[in-house]
């Protein structure tokens, strides 16, 4: 079975850019399994930038199954359909990335998620500057 990845693009119908990518290979995505850096947050399975930061959301992930029928993926596989669709979207990195596959070969977990039509998903985004630490104001008494 292979696995292919699908993204979605968000933001406003029209005005979304092709993305160049951001490194040289999809190896070079970074991948934060349910997690993200500082500067986003995710509440009710919606994620944001908290202001002041430099990050872009391109889009959503959702892994698939593209060919094949015998379920023997892991948990790595899942990741790397997520990391080859962030790289073609033009994404240095996925956040909150999740997968009901293993780390090691389960045939139960690979079989139920092709069942649910789902192997995994999370946000392609380009991670950008952080922001900068302003000294404190002085004070006078």
């Amino acid at each position: 079975m292979t696995l292919k990845a699908e993204f979605t693009p968000i933001g406003e119908v029209g005005k979304m850019q092709a993305t160049h990518s951001m490194v040289a290979s999809a190896a070079d995505v970074r991948v934060f399994y349910d997690s993200a850096p500082a500067g986003f947050t995710l509440r009710d399975n919606e994620v944001a930038v908290e202001p002041n930061y430099g990050h872009r959301i391109l889009g959503i992930l959702k892994v698939r199954r593209s060919i094949g029928d015998r379920c023997i993926l892991v948990q790595r596989d899942a990741l790397a359909a997520l990391r080859e669709a962030a790289f073609a979207a033009g994404a240095n990195a996925v956040v909150y990335a999740t997968t009901p596959l293993a780390q090691e070969q389960n045939y139960q977990l690979c079989a139920r998620a092709n069942e649910a039509g789902e192997f995994g998903s999370g946000w392609a985004v380009v991670l950008g500057d952080a922001p900068a630490n302003t000294p404190p104001k002085a004070s006078t008494l």
